[in-house]
């Protein structure tokens, strides 16, 4: 047998088992059939899984903080149990050469000596010490399984919180996106009928007029917004020219010749003007007498033309 284990970590548990397996084995050489020895060996084989175990525990779960203090604490308790274990050996070792399997009168003497050394009680005492140890390794072994079980379930409740958390996020996203799918459908048709407008020639938001000289102007429908505005416009532009005294009369006649339709005062103004009309303005001139049949004539403000057409009628010149 070699005795020479040595205990710095969990990792010297192959020492320690094959301490025990030498003890058994020195125990079985003797032949010996006393329920002490018996009984003893059924512990050392029990304190062999116990330190098995606790060393597939704490190396198993060497990061948790939890079981730290266990595993301190086992690793006293192992090493206690081992110098127990070296001491026993130690005094086993003394007798090895009488434990081997001689006959005879030999054994005799051999198992009397291993009487002596380890009588009755000293067993006793070593058995229950290897018990007291087993107990509290186990106890620690116990708690250890305890607080790695809690340890995983509160791990466990915060990965189900998180993916909790996650998967109310990524509805909440998802609420979001499905809200700014819902405003750009709202708002894009909106953007477009905007661009549309602006990308429209002025002449959209716009009409055209033709006086009655035949000069084209173009009048805003946001500086032009009533009949009043349109007026005063009409009088601007005629103002120090021939026809101004019939303008501020209102003695003039719109037409809207895309929709064929004269364009009266008492006409609303939004239906009257729309954007891009083209209309045409003719002055109601002044009325003369024709010799012969005595009808009134009517002549132009600008080269004083005379008209054959019947008198109060307008006439575009």
């Amino acid at each position: 047998m070699s005795f020479s284990p040595a205990f710095g970590s969990f990792g010297d548990f192959i020492t320690l088992s094959i301490l025990i397996r030498d003890i058994v084995n020195a125990l079985r050489d003797t032949h010996g059939s006393v329920d002490d020895y018996r009984s003893l060996a059924k512990v050392l084989h029990t304190t062999d899984n116990v330190l098995k175990h606790a060393h597939q525990l704490f190396e198993s779960h060497p990061a948790i903080p939890a079981v730290q203090v266990l595993h301190e604490f086992a690793q006293k308790t192992i090493k206690d149990c081992q110098d127990e274990l070296t001491s026993f050996t130690i005094r086993l070792s003394k007798y090895k050469r009488s434990l081997g399997s001689d006959s005879g009168n030999r054994f005799k003497r051999d198992f009397r000596k291993l009487l002596w050394l380890t009588e009755k009680d000293d067993i006793n005492k070593f058995r229950n010490k290897l018990d007291a140890y087993n107990g509290l390794i186990i106890m620690m072994i116990t708690m250890a399984n305890s607080r790695i079980i809690i340890v995983n379930e509160e791990a466990r409740r915060r990965d189900a919180t998180v993916l909790s958390d996650t998967s109310r996020q990524i509805l909440q996203a998802g609420q979001r996106i499905l809200g700014s799918i819902h405003t750009l459908s709202i708002v894009v048709p909106r953007l477009q009928i905007l661009e549309s407008h602006i990308a429209r020639p002025p002449a959209q938001g716009m009409f055209t007029l033709e006086d009655a000289f035949g000069r084209h102007i173009q009048i805003s429908l946001t500086l032009a917004s009533s009949w009043e505005m349109f007026d005063d416009i009409m009088i601007g532009h005629y103002k120090r020219q021939r026809g101004f005294n019939r303008v501020t009369r209102k003695r003039y006649v719109l037409q809207d010749h895309r929709r064929r339709r004269e364009i009266r005062h008492d006409m609303p103004w939004q239906s009257a003007m729309l954007p891009g009309s083209q209309i045409s303005m003719s002055i109601i001139c002044s009325s003369q007498s024709e010799p012969e049949s005595g009808h009134p004539l009517q002549s132009c403000p600008n080269c004083s033309s005379t008209s054959t057409e019947e008198t109060n009628e307008g006439t575009r010149w």
